[in-house]
């Protein structure tokens, strides 16, 4: 029997520390779960590109400055632990400007869901700097159909 595992919870509001903490020990019962099994074929985690690897210098440094993006870099150092000290089957994905069912709109999230609450208020949608940056959006469902491949 073929055994999958992975963690694509997603909680997008950098700024909640609780429920990041409740993710990371999600995340690491997860990994436990999937040792314990001892016949996973892969365990897919679900990172986020755009919250710690946007910019070379955070990263490298490790300037991390919310729960989330510290929440998404352990996340990804406990992948590592569990695949050199396990042999665990590990497959990391970096999603970025993912979007989906049941977001809600707000100061942190995600702009798609922010146009479509302004457009449907009549409210103007704003563009920030000079309008160059050009970027691509994923659709969470899609992403977990192709991940899961």
């Amino acid at each position: 029997m073929e055994v999958q595992g992975g963690h694509a919870a997603q909680q997008k509001e950098v700024s909640r520390t609780t429920l990041t903490l409740i993710s990371q020990l999600g995340k690491i019962k997860m990994l436990e779960y999937a040792v314990l099994m001892g016949r996973v074929k892969r365990f897919v985690y679900a990172g986020s590109g755009c919250s710690i690897y946007g910019l070379k210098e955070e990263f490298t440094s490790m300037h991390l400055n919310t729960p989330y993006q510290n929440s998404k870099m352990a996340g990804e150092l406990y992948c590592n632990f569990y695949w050199h000290h396990y042999g665990l089957p590990i497959v990391k994905t970096r999603f970025f400007n993912s979007y989906g069912l049941g977001e809600i709109p707000g100061q942190f999230r995600n702009v798609i869901r922010n146009f479509i609450y302004w457009a449907m208020k009549g409210q103007p949608l704003p563009i920030t700097g000079e309008s160059k940056m050009i970027r691509d959006f994923c659709c969470s469902y899609s992403s977990i159909q192709q991940t899961a491949l």
